[in-house]
């Protein structure tokens, strides 16, 4: 008699921790682009500011460590610049004042 081991149990497809963290560089950068400081942190607007301005810079395809990330993330800089100044555009129109915004950047993510 030969018993499956797996029987009934859906396979699941293999992580990728580097995959994820890539995301989360790019999620956070996003974040901290908007001004979304974590709880644990604080800072004073000078700092806020400077934070929000270098993580907006982050998001240029031509710079070499924002192509790494995508790159790891599994999408086109060009591609993620794209969904960005979208997010941008619309958070700063207020249209996605009603949506948690780390939940909508990881959606969009999810599609790399």
């Amino acid at each position: 008699m030969n018993i499956s081991m797996n029987h009934g149990i859906e396979q699941k497809k293999e992580d990728n921790p580097l995959k994820d963290l890539a995301k989360a560089v790019l999620t956070r950068a996003c974040l901290d682009s908007l001004g979304h400081i974590t709880n644990s942190s604080y800072c004073g607007e000078t700092e806020k500011s400077i934070l929000m301005d270098t993580a907006t810079r982050f998001f240029d395809p031509n710079m070499q460590s924002f192509r790494l990330w995508c790159d790891l993330a599994g999408g086109e800089p060009e591609y993620i610049r794209d969904l960005y100044n979208d997010l941008t555009y619309h958070y700063n129109c207020g249209k996605l004042k009603n949506f948690n915004t780390r939940t909508v950047i990881e959606t969009l993510l999810k599609k790399l």
